[in-house]
């Protein structure tokens, strides 16, 4: 994939010339037009397409283009910068991690309904057939790095479900300031960090009740008619329509 690159050209009256690979031409306007002191409508940027973003390129050719800015400027003539594969990598190679709190109540439902008390975190009413869970209470939070300008946090309801149902999900999510550096939302943002923690709260609960972790799964796969987070940031429901395709490709 293309790495993070730009080349800057200084023109008549004061004016400049970006061509960046981002996916935002605001903020890379913004950015030189910052470094460089002068009025934004000084800077104009031109994108003809990517080698590749995926959210990479929104916020973090701020920096890059910046950079570029300060060499042309003091060259008075047309500087590229262009990162190498490695630099590119530790400087915006990466999802934010996130730290996952949760506790969880759940119960196993038996046709004949006969009911065995158990605790896991919360208290729980267990039988010896099909796992349920019936609630889950979980603490994201986000390390965003010294900036908020990548916020993470709207985004996480619309993941953090995965392939599961709940019949209720009490979710609060933080993007947390800290002394690391900002990396990058990297396509889908949360996705990944979201989809761990459902498979890990899943695998959590079958080790401790001694259960094989595809029965527990296959059991809280969402079914029509399921409660779903929506992806708007809201924190509302929507409701999950059609036959979920997981257990027949499972079984393939």
């Amino acid at each position: 994939m293309e790495t993070q690159s730009c080349l800057i050209n200084p023109k008549e009256n004061g004016e400049w010339e970006v061509y960046a690979s981002t996916q935002n031409t605001g903020y890379a306007q913004q950015a030189v037009a910052y470094v460089l002191g002068i009025d934004a409508n000084k800077v104009i940027v031109s994108t003809r397409r990517l080698g590749g973003g995926f959210g990479g390129k929104v916020y973090n050719t701020k920096g890059i283009v910046g950079a570029c800015a300060v060499a042309a400027n003091a060259l008075n003539q047309p500087v590229r910068l262009i990162l190498d594969l490695e630099s590119n990598m530790k400087m915006k190679g990466r999802r934010p991690p996130y730290y996952f709190r949760y506790s969880v109540s759940y119960r196993i439902v038996l046709r004949e309904c006969s009911k065995l008390k158990c605790n896991f975190l919360l208290q729980a009413t267990v039988d010896e057939d099909t796992l349920e869970v019936d609630t889950i209470n979980v603490e994201v939070y986000c390390d965003v790095g010294f900036s908020l300008a990548v916020r993470e946090s709207p985004f996480v309801a619309g993941w953090i479900q995965g392939s599961y149902s709940c019949n209720e999900y009490n979710l609060a999510a933080y993007d947390v300031v800290t002394n690391t550096p900002t990396v990058t939302t990297c396509r889908a943002p949360t996705s990944a960090q979201c989809h761990a923690f459902a498979e890990t709260l899943m695998e959590h609960i079958a080790v401790h009740l001694g259960r094989d972790p595809l029965e527990v799964k296959m059991a809280n796969l969402l079914r029509d008619g399921d409660p779903l987070f929506t992806f708007d940031g809201s924190g509302g429901y929507t409701t999950y329509r059609g036959t979920n395709p997981l257990p027949a490709m499972i079984a393939k």
